[in-house]
């Protein structure tokens, strides 16, 4: 699995979190794009991404993005 994410918001404390079949994969913080890429096992898995806000400051604009998410097989 190979995508792109940016998260603009307080970089302490908010993140974007990727979960591979309920198992905590990355942690996501930075105000610019990076590419990022995770080992699937073959077969069927779940992916979530989940933005984390801790509500004690807000900066930025509390947001993530993700894009050009790709699959490839070896």
């Amino acid at each position: 699995l190979n995508f792109d994410a940016m998260v603009i918001s307080e970089s302490c404390c908010d993140a974007l979190v990727v979960e591979v079949n309920n198992e905590h994969r990355l942690t996501i913080v930075g105000n610019q794009w990076q590419t990022f890429s995770i080992d699937l096992q073959s077969g069927e898995n779940t992916i979530t991404w989940r933005y984390r806000k801790d509500d004690s400051v807000s900066e930025g604009e509390d947001s993530a993005w993700i894009d050009n998410i790709q699959f490839s097989s070896p």
